[in-house]
C-alpha cells in the first residue's frame, strides 16, 4: 500500500497562470489637500485588457465613485479605446490618456444631460443607465 502512495506523489504536478497587474498612481497636490487616483490596467492571458478607476474627472468635476468602475480596454490600429457597456460610454484617443480624457468627457455629459431630464423623456434603456449612473457616483466635488 505504501507503493502506491508514493507513485500518486511522483505525478503531482505544478500549474501556474502568469498574471501581468500595471497600476498607475496619479498624485495631486492643491495647497494643503492631496488628491489620489488609481487607474490600473489589467492584462493576463484569460482575461480581457480592462481600465478600472474609482474616480473620473473632468475639468473642475469629480465624481468620486460608490465602487471601482471597470471597463474594457482595447487597442485597435492606433488608438486606444475605453469602453463601459453597462453606461453605453466609449473613449477613444491616441494613447490610453487621451481616451482617458474622452471618456471622462463622455461620463461628464450623460451624467448631467441624462439627469437634466425626467424619466418620462428617457427610453427604458437611457433610464437604466440614469439609475446606475446615480447609484455609481457617490459624490461630485467641484
Amino acid at each position: 500500500m505504501q507503493k502506491e502512495f508514493t507513485k500518486i506523489a511522483k505525478v503531482e504536478k505544478e500549474i501556474k497562470i502568469e498574471t501581468e497587474v500595471v497600476a498607475k498612481l496619479k498624485i495631486v497636490k492643491s495647497g494643503n489637500n492631496i488628491e489620489r487616483t488609481t487607474r490600473q490596467i489589467f492584462d493576463d492571458k484569460h482575461a480581457q485588457p480592462a481600465y478600472v478607476t474609482d474616480k473620473i474627472v473632468f475639468n473642475y468635476n469629480t465624481y468620486l465613485l460608490a465602487f471601482p468602475l471597470r471597463c474594457k480596454l482595447e487597442k485597435e490600429d492606433d488608438y486606444y479605446l475605453i469602453e463601459s457597456e453597462m453606461l453605453d460610454i466609449v473613449g477613444t484617443g491616441k494613447t490610453i490618456d487621451d481616451a482617458e480624457k474622452n471618456f471622462s468627457e463622455e461620463f461628464h455629459f450623460i451624467y448631467t444631460r441624462y439627469n437634466q431630464l425626467t424619466d418620462e423623456m428617457l427610453s427604458s434603456r437611457i433610464k437604466q443607465i440614469k439609475t446606475i449612473l446615480n447609484t455609481l457616483v457617490l459624490k461630485i466635488e467641484e
